[in-house]
């Protein structure tokens, strides 16, 4: 056979294996059609371990239906889901292929666990709904750990995600730079803008205003409430991510163009923070529940 490299086969599944030695005239013709890219992909990207055993257990019970449907004539049927075991494109693969598969979710590393519960946990503590998605795969391979799609309210359809990215964290490294995190996203902006016409939303938005800053490194949860809440209110907010000292932040709000910072530190136990007026450099404690009124009503006034 010239599709597949003896690597790729010896990792296939042992009752495609067998198979394939039998009656390999059957589908060597098939088989050609695929694209040199998965013999590579098979040789390589198995996973090691306990993940590996579930994986190989998983598409050994998919290849003995191949075996099946291919022994009892049902020729088509079980080419369409040996395409799925060799990673043919999704849309000819069989979607019955992932079910009883590992999720990577229960193969997690202590460090890696610690940061998906930190993604979970911040995405809970700002009410932002998502869904779990076992079977997302985004097309570029230098993702590390959580990739996600973004989607409109109501319209969760495969051809509806309006945004899809992940982290990178070690990207810049492979190409010959320092350590560097990394996130990003890729964004559809046709069905941005008729999602925004669905939605009713002005298509002319209002410049950045208000950058919420933070005193401590560990408060970058409380930050994200409040840019929350006062994008609630109305307001164009960017919190600062960070864990630069507060000054540094500052600069940053300036360069940005911001006219305002709200400063969370110690008066948070008493429900309030610093607002700054980056223009003139004058700044006060003002109750959280205050903050958005204060700053509309200064903005409506000479800058």
């Amino acid at each position: 056979m010239t599709a597949l490299s003896r690597d790729a086969r010896r990792l296939l599944p042992r009752s495609l294996s067998r198979l394939l030695g039998e009656r390999e005239s059957q589908v060597t013709d098939e088989l050609r059609k695929f694209p040199p890219e998965i013999a590579r992909a098979l040789a390589e990207d198995l996973p090691t371990g306990r993940l590996r055993t579930e994986t190989l257990a998983a598409l050994d019970a998919h290849a003995e239906r191949v075996v099946e449907l291919l022994r009892t004539g049902r020729v088509s049927e079980g080419l369409v889901r040996l395409g799925a075991l060799l990673r043919i494109p999704a849309d000819v693969a069989d979607p019955v292929l992932a079910v009883g598969a590992p999720r990577s979710v229960d193969h997690l590393c202590a460090a890696c666990t610690e940061h998906w519960l930190a993604v979970t946990g911040y995405l809970d503590r700002l009410g932002v709904a998502y869904q779990l998605d076992h079977r997302l795969v985004r097309g570029l391979d230098y993702y590390t750990r959580t990739t996600f799609e973004l989607f409109a309210p109501g319209r969760e359809g495969s051809q509806d995600a309006l945004a899809g990215g992940g982290r990178y964290d070690g990207l810049v490294e492979t190409l010959g730079g320092p350590p560097t995190p990394g996130i990003g996203f890729g964004l559809g902006m046709d069905r941005v803008i008729l999602a925004m016409g669905r939605s009713g939303v002005p298509g002319e938005p209002a410049p950045a205003l208000v950058v919420v800053v933070g005193t401590q490194p560990n408060d970058h949860a409380e930050r994200l409430v409040i840019a929350a809440s006062l994008r609630d209110q109305g307001l164009r907010v960017r919190p600062d991510g960070s864990d630069r000292k507060l000054g540094r932040q500052l600069e940053s709000a300036a360069k940005l163009g911001a006219r305002w910072a709200v400063i969370v530190g110690e008066e948070l136990t008493r429900g309030a923070v610093m607002l700054k007026d980056l223009a003139d450099g004058t700044q006060r404690e003002i109750g959280l529940h205050a903050v958005a009124a204060e700053i509309r009503d200064a903005s409506r006034g000479p800058n």
